[in-house]
C-alpha cells in the first residue's frame, strides 16, 4: 500500500472530508482483503489507535454501517 497521505486530509482532524477518505479507505482494505484499519492507518499515516477512532466517527457519522463485530467489516 502507499504511505503517503492526501493532500493533508489528516491534518485537521476528523473533519467530514477526513472521514469521508476514512471510509473509502477502510473498504478499499476490506475489498483486497486488507486489514481495513490498517489500510486507513496507512493511507493517512495516522498511528493504530487513531485510525481506530475515526473509523468509530466515520460509523457515527453515517459513512459506514455499524460494526458486525471483531473482525467483521460494517455495511
Amino acid at each position: 500500500m502507499g504511505k503517503t497521505a492526501l493532500n493533508g486530509v489528516a491534518e485537521d482532524g476528523p473533519t467530514d472530508r477526513a472521514l469521508r477518505w476514512t471510509a473509502h479507505f477502510y473498504w478499499y482494505g476490506y475489498a483486497v482483503s486488507c486489514n481495513p484499519t490498517k489500510a486507513v492507518q496507512e493511507f493517512l499515516q495516522l498511528p493504530r489507535s487513531t485510525a481506530g477512532r475515526w473509523i468509530a466517527a466515520a460509523r457515527e457519522a453515517g459513512y459506514l454501517g455499524p460494526s458486525e463485530g471483531m473482525g467483521k467489516a460494517g455495511g
